[in-house]
This record gives C-alpha cells, sequence and structure tokens, in this order.
C-alpha cells in the first residue's frame, strides 16, 4: 500500500512539473503568469529561471518589472522559509 502510496506521488508530481513546463518561446505575458504560479507554489527556481529567460528576450519588460520580480521573489523566499518552519515544529504523531 505505501509503495502504490508513493508511486502515485511521484507521478502527480511529474505530471504536475510537465504541466507547468513554459517555452522559452512563450510571450512575456505568460513568463509573467507562469512566475505567479510558480510563486503559489513556492517553486523559487522555476521563477528564477524563467525570469533570466524572459530578460533574455524582452530586456524592456524585464527593466520595468525587475522592482515587482524582486519583491515577488522576496517574498516567496519567506513564504517558503516559513512553511519549512511550520513543517519541522510540526508534533509527530505517535
Amino acid at each position: 500500500m505505501k509503495v502504490k502510496l508513493i508511486l502515485v506521488i511521484c507521478l502527480i508530481n511529474i505530471l504536475s512539473a510537465s504541466c507547468l513546463a513554459i517555452s522559452r518561446n512563450s510571450t512575456s505575458a505568460e513568463k509573467i503568469e507562469y512566475i505567479k504560479k510558480a510563486s503559489i507554489k513556492t517553486q523559487i527556481k522555476r521563477m528564477e529561471n524563467t525570469w533570466e529567460s524572459l530578460c533574455e528576450n524582452d530586456p524592456k519588460t524585464c527593466l520595468e518589472q525587475q522592482e515587482w520580480f524582486n519583491d515577488l521573489l522576496y517574498n516567496t523566499k519567506v513564504r517558503k522559509h516559513d512553511i519549512q518552519a511550520i513543517m519541522l515544529n510540526m508534533p509527530k504523531n505517535k
């Protein structure tokens, strides 16, 4: 039973990662939406990679949105740290 549960969880994670993938040829607006979704899921590395791709393809949007991205990235890192702290401090079931 545990093996099936672990397998299902792994498959769900793979599916969600593939569904969230974004093309390097996507528009700037699509990349910004992707960054917002990655922030909700606290996926910092995906946010950074997408931002780098956006800046390579559209430097103007990158400059205009830089402050927004920095704030979003900082807040996402703080939220991820808070979630991890809560998970570590949860009482263990006996």
